[in-house]
């Protein structure tokens, strides 16, 4: 919760305190103190000069959530009203009893209201009418226990009203973290009810206390239990588990988790059983997609990226949405030369809904270079170029276009441009470190260790070790090289043509010709016209045969 929202609800506890006091006041015969009307008009002041300075922080109005992050917005009055009023129960049963404790209570964890009739809707009931006659004893009693009862009530209350749904609707369906401060009114609540009926009952002293011990030390195990589940986020997650099992936000954490343990096999069960329970969660498609392009599964890491693209608009922000194509077009389809029409169609589709997304532009870009269109590919860096602040992939990018075209002085102008916005931008530090190699630009020392520090900076890059690769070669270093292309063809799950083609030359250099028409082999089934592959695969052939 913002500070500033602490000083507001500090501010507005104070104020109807001072409220409370003046509904009495005006019922009594007395005048009103002049220092009660000073405080109660700084109080107001005060409040509504927080809420001024709330509002601007949140840019004149609310952040604005969507179904999956608020479930009862997708309902019409009066079934949203009665789902986000039957929430505030949720939050009171949670105080009174915090057993069913949970990191995330989205997607179906809390029932909606669809009915005037529902049941849900008696307990509802139940709650705003104890909250109404606690609120009328304490606005028409007398004496010290009133005015405490104020007090709780105010604790009780004031501090959960920004989570209530009641002036806009909130990011989440229940937090635990909005009941901290309202634990301290229910606190004077109990002691209050406890002292009431020790008054009014002789005898019930003792037994009293001896609840009072029982619930205390209760609560206190509870909080030595719940301190162990807050120890990681596997904790977190599992002991969600238990208590809301078919949630998918939880089963995705989970299984992400899980994959981080490298136990693959069970993080792809829990993300398939969250996309089961919650058929639009983007996020669960998301991680099955690179958990399935992790294991080499590309076709259905495609078809699951595609539906979080799809699902995405509905409960990601757009840069999560960004990062989602970025990953599907880099990662799966640009590593398969034969999947780069169908990149370029998925960025044709994806600018339509997002124009303005320069890092759009620029992966379009990327893509028509490799398809050797090196003319549109400028066209489209020229346009992302035109925004307010130029990233560096698209620097990066236009390096990438300028040394298709042979104009290695404004391709190294562009690399480094990019490596000066992004000091960490090891893919432009290795692409300018093979420009120098090649080109003879500069100390070539200089550029291997550009190349160096980018392959050992970049564990999932196969053109990493390609370009390293393709130096230990020239310099005649192949068992290096022949490594290093290895490498780089395991990395790209040998669907890279050029970098097989290569392999199958250094292979007949090596007078390896069974693994010479293994790979180039490889190379004619992705393109029988690739350069002339036929010609060497002829020759390889003959070779092996002798």
């Amino acid at each position: 919760m913002p500070s500033v929202f602490k000083s507001v609800i500090a501010t507005y506890i104070a104020f109807q305190l001072d409220l409370f006091s003046g509904v009495r006041l005006l019922r009594s015969p007395s005048a009103i103190p002049r220092g009660l009307l000073c405080r109660s008009l700084v109080l107001a002041v005060s409040t509504l000069s927080f809420l001024i300075a709330r509002v601007r922080l949140m840019k004149g109005g609310p952040d604005i959530f969507t179904v999956n992050i608020n479930p009862p917005l997708a309902l019409d009055a009066p079934y949203r009203q009665l789902s986000w009023s039957y929430l505030i129960f949720v939050n009171s049963w949670l105080l009174l009893n915090p057993y069913s404790l949970c990191a995330d209570w989205r997607f179906g964890a809390v029932p909606l209201i669809k009915s005037l009739i529902d049941p849900h809707n008696l307990l509802t009931l139940v709650t705003f009418s104890t909250i109404g006659v606690l609120g009328w004893l304490a606005v028409t009693g007398k004496g010290k226990i009133h005015k405490l009862l104020v007090l709780a009530l105010a604790l009780l209350v004031l501090p959960y009203l920004p989570a209530s749904n009641l002036f806009f609707p909130v990011g989440f369906v229940v937090a635990e973290r909005v009941l901290y401060l309202p634990s301290m009114g229910q606190c004077f609540l109990v002691a209050l009810g406890g002292f009431a009926i020790s008054r009014k009952i002789r005898g019930t002293k003792l037994i009293l206390s001896i609840v009072f011990l029982v619930l205390a030390t209760l609560h206190g195990l509870k909080t030595f239990q719940r301190n162990f589940d807050w120890q990681t986020n596997f904790h977190v997650y599992s002991s969600g588990m238990k208590v809301n099992p078919t949630n998918g936000v939880l089963l995705t954490n989970l299984g992400i988790e899980y994959a981080g343990m490298h136990n693959f096999t069970y993080a792809e069960t829990l993300y398939r059983k969250a996309i089961e329970v919650s058929p639009d969660h983007s996020k669960g498609y998301g991680n099955l997609g690179g958990l399935l392009e992790a294991l080499g599964q590309d076709e259905e890491a495609e078809e699951s990226l595609m539906k979080a693209i799809s699902f995405g608009t509905s409960d990601d922000t757009l840069a999560k949405l960004i990062e989602t194509y970025e990953f599907l077009i880099k990662t799966v389809l640009m590593k398969n030369e034969s999947k780069l029409p169908r990149a370029l169609t998925v960025l044709d589709d994806a600018l339509r809904h997002y124009p303005g997304v320069v890092t759009l532009h620029s992966l379009r870009a990327n893509v028509l270079t490799r398809l050797g269109r090196l003319s549109e590919a400028l066209a489209a860096l020229q346009t992302a170029s035109n925004a307010p602040r130029v990233m560096a992939i698209v620097y990066f990018n236009l390096g990438l276009v300028y040394g298709e075209q042979g104009d290695a002085k404004r391709a190294d102008e562009a690399f480094r441009n990019a490596i000066a916005g992004k000091p960490d931008y090891y893919e432009a530090m290795m692409e300018l470190g093979r420009l120098r190699y090649w080109n003879g630009i500069g100390d070539l020392m200089q550029a291997e260790n550009m190349m160096r520090e980018a392959y050992n900076k970049l564990p999932k890059s196969f053109l990493a070790p390609f370009y390293l690769g393709e130096v230990f070669v020239h310099r005649k270093k192949y068992p290096e090289g022949k490594k290093l292309l290895m490498k780089g063809n395991s990395r790209s799950k040998g669907t890279y043509r050029h970098m097989l083609y290569r392999l199958g030359e250094l292979h007949l250099e090596l007078n390896e010709y069974t693994s010479a028409v293994s790979v180039l082999e490889k190379v004619a089934k992705l393109d029988p016209q690739y350069r002339d592959i036929q010609s060497l695969l002829q020759k390889a052939r003959k070779q092996s045969r002798r």
